[in-house]
């Protein structure tokens, strides 16, 4: 009975049906969903040691491959589709808000729990962060006309989600914390994880029902920069003999460019009802094609 409870292929599906089930629930985890993140974020760095961390040579690959993938890659073809399929004003926003956005910080525990290269994932978000600085300010200025761009709001998740993170992950590693937490960092992130999946799908339950056509547009587009890209990746990786645990987290920066969307653009920088763009309440959808 208690297995289930560790178990993420029970945890993560549950989240979602129950904020279908339980939208009002949502409303009183709001401002838990941050904390979370950080938590997950806290837990899964502190699987990599302060040296390895400190390598400085490492450095410069992940960060320039971080916004390659983020923006080059992912960022143009959504924003490719999203004017091709997307005729909907505030939809088309919506969707390039994804575009412009930094990754979402669940590349970190996912790649942990895949096996992934951590360093790399580590180098590669904190590249992009630094990048969306620039790039997200001057795509959601020139494309989706906005007049000013709060800085506060992406300098605050940059320092939420990932510097502080970092500090507080090394006090994690001291031997009578990192033992008690061997066994239950698998589920503590997952039913992080848990929580923000929960308010997401909670707060926007209603455009689930009422809002299909944009649903079926967003879950085509989440199609396309998923899975056909996921398998042309594998193949590219497989014929240039990368690594397996690096190949693992690069892969994982598809569903991530989603997610970013409902932490940064909706809980921080936008700071309102999460339902008055359709295109920003449907996208969560996306994650569970």
């Amino acid at each position: 009975m208690f297995k289930i409870l560790k178990n993420r292929n029970f945890i993560l599906p549950f989240a979602f049906i129950l904020g279908l089930s339980f939208p009002g629930l949502a409303q009183y985890t709001k401002s838990l969903t941050i904390p979370a993140l950080a938590l997950v974020m806290t837990i899964s760095l502190s699987s990599i040691s302060t040296s390895n961390m400190l390598e400085w040579k490492q450095l410069s690959k992940p960060l320039i491959l971080g916004i390659l993938l983020n923006y080059a890659l992912l960022g143009s073809l959504i924003l490719l589709l999203t004017f091709i399929l997307i005729q909907e004003k505030s939809l088309r926003i919506g969707m390039i808000l994804v575009a412009a956005s930094p990754p979402g910080v669940s590349i970190m525990p996912f790649s942990a729990i895949l096996s992934g290269n951590m360093i790399f994932s580590l180098f590669a978000t904190f590249g992009a962060y630094l990048a969306a600085l620039i790039i997200a300010p001057a795509i959601t200025i020139s494309l989706a006309g906005a007049e000013t761009f709060p800085f506060s709001g992406l300098a605050l998740n940059l320092l939420y989600l990932i510097i502080l993170p970092i500090v507080f992950s090394r006090f994690m590693r001291l031997e009578k914390i990192s033992y008690f937490l061997e066994s239950g960092r698998g589920t503590i992130t997952n039913w992080g994880l848990f929580v923000v999946i929960f308010t997401v799908i909670g707060i926007n339950q209603a455009s689930f029902f009422t809002d299909f056509d944009n649903l079926l547009r967003i879950a085509l587009i989440a199609f396309l920069t998923t899975f056909p890209l996921f398998y042309l990746l594998k193949r590219i990786f497989r014929s240039l003999n990368i690594k397996r645990s690096d190949a693992i987290t690069r892969c994982c920066w598809e569903p991530s460019k989603i997610q970013a969307l409902q932490r940064h653009w909706l809980s921080v920088f936008l700071m309102m009802p999460l339902l008055q763009y359709p295109g920003l309440s449907s996208v969560q959808f996306t994650q569970y094609i």
